[in-house]
């Protein structure tokens, strides 16, 4: 005659991660500990048993109306115990398809946990209680990770774009639907300063190629917020965050060897010899007898410091 397998009523619960080489919150379940026993009372080392879990919408909730439900086969160990991680078993029934997509926050959750009966091959009830912190910890963890890292939020990744992580995106210019899903929270964060064609589209911060500089807010460190253009159309201008400004070289002066009769750009405010003034609409450029700017690249087709390439990406 076979013996039935019994479970003591220990029930221990614990965060616990899945093996995933990328483990986001959704993939954390909560661990289960029984010691398990034999018909009468013996403990059972080495033997197989059968768990099912059924989630619970309150103290007097039923299957039918469960969110998760789930079976776990396993082996006790040398001692007679079980250990399994809630949330990683096989999906045997509930309101949801991912264990990750139960929702602690909508209520007192409780669990009913069932052993198979190797004599009768059906479920007989185990335990039922009610789900203590770990859970809503889970839920804690899920809302603290997504506030932590607000929808709107730039980086710089130093890697390429095929390797940009979930939830983020490539800074560039992409146009997407005000209303998709995917980046309708984005939206909420940044509306259309970067540019919007339509009422129903927005884009992108379109960050290729360029440096990023901050607001002047009410201060005087950027002189020509009055020329700072959208970046695309219906997009912000002026002193507001996602306007765009044009390289430009400040007005300041060199000396030149060339004689006064001999300067294209005539004698400058200075004496002999000349004054050179680059920018502010005067000379652009130096006499083609002088060499570039020394022991810095030489000359190039824009002003700017020494520099590498990042990707910038957007938090969703």
């Amino acid at each position: 005659m076979k013996k039935n397998f019994l479970l003591s009523m220990l029930f221990v619960m614990a965060c616990a991660v899945t093996s995933y080489a990328q483990v986001s919150i959704g993939n954390l379940g909560f661990s289960y500990s029984a010691l398990v026993r034999d018909s009468v009372g013996s403990v059972q080392p080495l033997k197989p048993v059968s768990l099912r879990f059924t989630i619970l919408t309150d103290q007097n909730g039923s299957a039918a109306n469960s969110p998760w439900i789930e079976t776990q086969a396993t082996t006790t160990d040398g001692y007679g115990f079980v250990n399994v991680t809630i949330g990683n078993g096989n999906r045997t029934g509930g309101m949801v398809t991912e264990f990750a997509d139960v929702d602690f926050s909508l209520g007192n959750y409780w669990i009913m946990i069932e052993v198979l009966n190797t004599s009768t091959s059906t479920w007989d009830p185990l335990a039922k209680q009610g789900l203590q912190a770990v859970p809503y910890a889970k839920v804690a963890g899920a809302l603290a990770g997504a506030q932590a890292v607000p929808a709107g939020t730039i980086v710089a990744f130093a890697g390429p774009a095929a390797n940009i992580p979930d939830g983020w995106r490539l800074c560039d210019g992409l146009e997407v639907s005000v209303t998709d899903a995917a980046y309708v929270n984005l939206f909420n964060a940044i509306g259309t300063a970067w540019g919007s064609s339509t009422p129903v589209l927005f884009n992108l911060p379109d960050l290729r190629g360029v440096f990023l500089r901050g607001t002047s807010v009410g201060t005087t460190n950027d002189p020509d917020i009055n020329y700072r253009t959208s970046l695309k159309i219906g997009g912000n201008g002026g002193n507001n965050v996602g306007s765009y400004q044009d390289c430009s070289v400040q007005i300041h002066y060199h000396g030149t060897a060339l004689a006064y009769n001999q300067s294209p750009y005539g004698l400058l405010p200075g004496g002999n010899p000349a004054l050179l003034q680059i920018g502010g609409g005067q000379a652009t450029a130096v006499p083609t007898s002088t060499t570039g700017c020394v022991n810095c690249g030489g000359t190039a087709n824009e002003t700017r410091p020494k520099n590498v390439y990042v990707n910038y990406i957007i938090k969703l």
